[in-house]
């Protein structure tokens, strides 16, 4: 009997944490997947437009103006039981600055300045880049762990994979690309 009062917790954490990594399984492939429509998001609604899309104009006017809001409504939203969302934002936004240093290295290879190199320069700009940048994306999670782990304490799995099928979320991505896009600075 005392085996089983001990079992019996490990057997039910055990069931926990599979039930918890098959959800974290199932949201970051939800994630991986819809990453192609994510890249047609900001082509149609930001190079199409016309918009310069580079690490200058990312770090200088898209992380504060338009990034950190969409953040924080999407956290208001889809993960209301957040204690401190802003550290958990910040977090997000450096996982997107290692992923903005990744795509400038690896698509503005010679080019002049790669702080300048426009990801909306040509029609096939875009793409092609994201032709190069999605195999590196199960390495950039790997090296931020540490970031991506945040996204697999309590019930942010499930919360994560909701907010990827909620219409409103796309909404919102949408609506805060086209805002930038707004007022972007234009090639010449």
């Amino acid at each position: 009997m005392k085996v089983f009062g001990v079992l019996l917790p490990l057997l039910v954490s055990s069931a926990q944490a599979l039930g918890s990594s098959l959800a974290c399984v199932n949201a970051f492939y939800k994630s991986y997947k819809q990453m192609d429509g994510r890249m047609e998001y900001w082509q149609s609604h930001v190079c199409e437009k016309g918009c310069v899309l580079s690490q200058n104009e990312y770090t200088q006017i898209l992380t504060d103006q338009h990034l950190r809001p969409a953040l924080r409504e999407i956290f208001a939203r889809h993960f209301p039981r957040q204690e401190n969302p802003d550290v958990d934002i910040d977090e997000l936004v450096k996982l997107g600055d290692e992923f903005i240093q990744v795509v400038v290295d690896t698509c503005g290879e010679g080019h002049p300045d790669k702080g300048d190199f426009d990801l909306c320069a040509t029609p096939d700009s875009l793409p092609q880049c994201w032709s190069k940048i999605k195999p590196l994306m199960p390495g950039l999670a790997l090296k931020n762990a540490r970031s991506v782990a945040f996204w697999t304490r309590g019930n942010r799995c499930e919360d994560l994979a909701a907010a990827m099928d909620d219409p409103e979320y796309h909404k919102l991505v949408k609506q805060q690309l086209d805002n930038f896009a707004a007022s972007c600075k234009t090639r010449s």
